[in-house]
């Protein structure tokens, strides 16, 4: 009986609606136009009215009737009229009211590649643009196909609907479109890929800490500068990362969190007010980022760490006299700063006169044979690291000594 009933609609329809919908979209001026976003091709199979073709290239015929269906790759709507011969447009962008929840149009929900909403048949409808109530002459069919079942459906209606692959733009599942249309299969309908913005990720293994280095550590004694790095990856060619968010965790306590921050570095030093982290303590921490079309990954665990146990080595050093000449000893007199429990503490002196080490004293002595301008290097070493300062020193010509003899 259902199906004699569809049939029985089913040619109500055909009979008197779809002359008059195929007239207006067939004579004159073609309505439903296929423009550059109609990038859905491709068949849907119903057992009750057979083909739905959705785009006129699927059969060359766009020089007569250019129709087409669209997926906008930002907002996920759909737009645009597909045509069967059995029951003429159906628009994927219809006006409301809808029968039932969602209450919206079709949408391919870019998040989880899902397609929700509702299409319609025109020729269910009013008008043949596929707007106002139920057609007159439609038995009380009003052309209304739905994408997807919804939760508001209830446990008695059997789950379905419609999804899309991101990486091949393949159709897959059913719609339904009650007793006329009934299910709808998309499995021959296809997206172009490209339209897709796929999330990036971070490869695993690619989450990095750096070690403490001196070019990070050196010149800092009120936090440690820790240094993390990873690698962007992204499916769609030429996605760049555009922004990234790290979170810091001490014990399972979030202490750091950068907040989303633009940029397309994959190396990333806490330094500013309020990153601060502390010495000789354990961390973990993860990372998100985002692509150039403002899509995020999921958090990604990076590799724990643990803050070195003090400051590096502040060198410093002063050397007396301030304006020594040729041959006249100089003492330099050690001012390095070490870190509290500081150990193993070692000095290496350079007074520039062609060896690489000139004392491992804390404190030594130099004298210079000839005049000019050295630069005296000093770097100090202790359990945590090395580092390096460098300082001028002027080395003049010696005045002559003289001696006030009597001339009697």
């Amino acid at each position: 009986m259902r199906h004699l009933l569809s049939i029985a609609l089913l040619g109500l329809v055909v009979g008197l609606g779809l002359f008059g919908v195929y007239q207006t979209w067939f004579s004159g001026q073609h309505v439903a136009l296929a423009g550059t976003g109609d990038n859905v091709s491709g068949w849907a199979w119903s057992e009750n009215i057979g083909w739905i073709s959705f785009n006129c290239t699927n059969e060359n015929t766009c020089a007569n009737s250019n129709y087409g269906v669209g997926v906008n790759a930002s907002t996920g709507n759909f737009s645009g009229y597909a045509w069967s011969e059995n029951i003429g447009w159906i628009k994927f962008d219809p006006s409301g009211p809808y029968p039932s929840q969602p209450n919206s149009s079709a949408k391919l929900s870019l998040g989880n590649n899902q397609v929700i909403g509702w299409a319609r048949a025109c020729a269910g409808a009013a008008n043949a643009d596929c707007s106002g109530g139920t057609s007159p002459v439609s038995g009380g069919w009003d052309g209304w196909i739905k994408l997807r079942k919804h939760a508001s459906d209830g446990g008695g209606v059997p789950d379905y609907g419609v999804s899309v692959n991101p990486a091949t733009g393949a159709f897959s599942g059913w719609a339904w479109g009650a007793d006329v249309v009934g299910w709808v299969s998309f499995d021959q309908v296809v997206v172009a890929p490209g339209i897709f913005n796929q999330p990036p990720s971070t490869p695993p293994g690619s989450l990095r800490v750096t070690a403490a280095n001196s070019a990070d550590y050196c010149g800092i004694t009120a936090f440690p500068p820790v240094r993390v790095n990873w690698q962007f990856n992204d499916p769609d060619q030429g996605d760049a990362q555009s922004a990234f968010q790290i979170q810091v965790f001490q014990g399972g306590n979030l202490v750091v969190d950068t907040g989303k921050k633009t940029g397309s570095s994959q190396s990333y030093i806490f330094q500013l007010t309020g990153e601060q982290l502390l010495w000789n303590t354990a961390y973990s921490w993860q990372l998100k980022v985002w692509d150039s079309k403002d899509t995020s990954s999921s958090f990604a665990s990076g590799p724990n760490f643990t803050t070195p146990s003090h400051h590096f080595p502040a060198p410093n050093f002063s050397s007396q006299p301030t304006s020594p000449g040729i041959g006249e000893q100089v003492q330099f007199q050690d001012q390095t700063v070490f870190g509290p429990g500081s150990f193993s503490k070692a000095w290496a002196w350079d007074f520039e006169s062609n060896n690489s080490v000139d004392s491992s004293l804390q404190n030594p002595t130099h004298a210079y044979a000839i005049p000019g301008s050295f630069q005296v290097t000093l770097q100090s070493s202790d359990d945590v690291g090395s580092c390096t300062t460098v300082k001028p020193l002027n080395i003049g010509v010696s005045l002559p000594e003289w001696q006030e003899i009597s001339p009697f």
